[in-house]
């Protein structure tokens, strides 16, 4: 149905690359993908994640966005199979959270 490629270094988690089926997509498995994200990084100790997309993947974006990531940059000419650039973004997670 999709799949999520990550790692981790040093507190942060970098999502490499991810992709949900395209007759199954519009149904939630991409955040639901997002929120095991979340929920890996962390049980890891991780209180970064952050990504790179191409600028004109709206709907990779526009997922992201709704997930409370921010845009904190780009890359010129990151794809080489195009040339496109690459959006940077990030999320801090709020591991200190607590419930009253």
């Amino acid at each position: 149905m999709g799949y999520l490629h990550f790692w981790t270094v040093a507190g942060e988690l970098s999502l490499l690359s991810m992709a949900v089926v395209p007759e199954l997509r519009q149904r939630g498995l991409g955040r639901a993908l997002m929120q095991f994200l979340e929920g890996r990084s962390a049980s890891v100790g991780c209180a970064r994640l952050q990504l790179e997309v191409r600028v004109g993947n709206a709907a990779a974006r526009s997922l992201y966005s709704a997930c409370d990531y921010l845009e904190v940059g780009r890359r010129t000419g990151y794809y080489s199979d195009t040339g496109e650039d690459a959006v940077l973004m990030t999320k801090v997670l709020d591991t200190c959270r607590t419930e009253e």
